[in-house]
């Protein structure tokens, strides 16, 4: 379970922007609109630039979590990371805009989060019986990273779009995207923050 949770942790850390509204925001020429805010994000998110997609969130992470943990994990779970960022998509379908605040409804397409979740668990509650697994932590921790793998670069794993109102601030007339639990359980393809965090 601690390698489901990790890499969508890592999304959450950008979505929930452990750069916080106390740091000092980066003044970026992509983002003097909403839309254009919306477009540079996503560019960097899928290409696994957290620190620039980082850069276009205002507020505080939805977890209680200090740390930088895409930096801790493993080459193959960054690379699950990627593959998932890949497949995530958008289109920009309106947008509002009232004084220094702004609204965009978008769609966002990304892995069905929530079938590959139940899939991964059921294949974790399997290893817990296996006895020989458990007592090789170096063993247990490989089986858990295959089963992981497997879910997450299933070729029937099916793409979902969720529909999301993204809410941005402007600062100094640039336009920063305030990160919250809709748009997080649509990068997740409809895998809810509960799950995540009961995990």
């Amino acid at each position: 379970m601690r390698k489901f949770l990790i890499v969508l942790i890592s999304l959450l850390i950008v979505i929930g922007g452990l750069g916080c509204e106390s740091n000092k925001l980066k003044s970026v020429v992509e983002s003097d609109s909403p839309k254009n805010a919306i477009n540079a994000f996503f560019s960097e998110f899928k290409k696994c630039n957290f620190e620039k997609a980082e850069s276009f969130i205002l507020n505080k992470p939805l977890l209680n979590m200090d740390i930088d943990i895409y930096d801790e994990l493993t080459l193959g779970e960054k690379r699950i990371i990627k593959y998932w960022n890949e497949k995530i998509g958008y289109k920009i379908l309106s947008s509002n805009i009232k004084g220094d605040k702004a609204s965009v409804n978008a769609e966002i397409m990304a892995l069905n989060g929530e079938k590959i979740y139940k899939r991964y668990i059921s294949d974790i509650t399997k290893l817990k019986k296996d006895l020989s697994i458990q007592e090789n932590k170096s063993k247990f921790n490989r089986e858990y990273d295959k089963a992981l793998i497997k879910e997450v670069r299933n070729k029937n794993n099916e793409i979902v779009t969720n529909t999301v109102t993204i809410n941005l601030r402007n600062r100094d007339g640039n336009w920063y995207i305030e990160g919250d639990e809709n748009l997080f359980r649509a990068l997740c393809g409809g895998l809810s923050l509960d799950k995540i965090n009961n995990f």
